[in-house]
């Protein structure tokens, strides 16, 4: 997942990772009263999956830092920084 605030920003991230065959998504969050855009992919079986993926993204589209999160069953991919802003 990653958070963005600029809308712009968050939807060309999300298509560029669906064009890439992610199902990335669009959440919207309030966090410490500052609205985010999250933009999460979510489903890996286990952390070192999540981690891998998030080598592969950084390393293809320059996206780095990710959270990788228990999230119920499934690990997330989680990003909080983005050069698309």
């Amino acid at each position: 997942m990653m958070s963005l605030q600029n809308t712009g920003a968050a939807n060309k991230l999300q298509q560029l990772l669906h064009d890439a065959g992610f199902a990335a998504e669009i959440k919207r969050v309030e966090v410490d009263g500052q609205n985010w855009l999250r933009i999460r992919i979510e489903g890996f079986v286990s952390r070192q999956d999540a981690s891998s993926f998030a080598d592969t993204i950084n390393n293809q589209y320059g996206i780095q830092q990710p959270w990788v999160v228990r999230f119920l069953r499934s690990w997330l991919f989680i990003y909080d920084s983005c050069k698309y802003s």
